[in-house]
């Protein structure tokens, strides 16, 4: 299986998305193909430090 890359500001219109309360992870998963914990991950990964990169990132 191959890893896939996402640019940031694709994973900030995912976070925002989320964010605005209207959506899950589920429909998120359904509508952009991104797998559920990925997106899990970026959404508290920003929501924490406004940041994607790891070592800024505090869960």
């Amino acid at each position: 299986m191959t890893r896939r890359r996402y640019d940031e500001d694709f994973k900030k219109q995912i976070v925002k998305i989320y964010n605005q309360g209207n959506h899950s992870y589920r429909s998120l998963v359904d509508e952009y193909g991104v797998a559920a914990p990925t997106i899990r991950t970026w959404v508290l990964r920003y929501n924490n430090s406004n940041s994607f990169d790891v070592e800024t990132s505090l869960f």
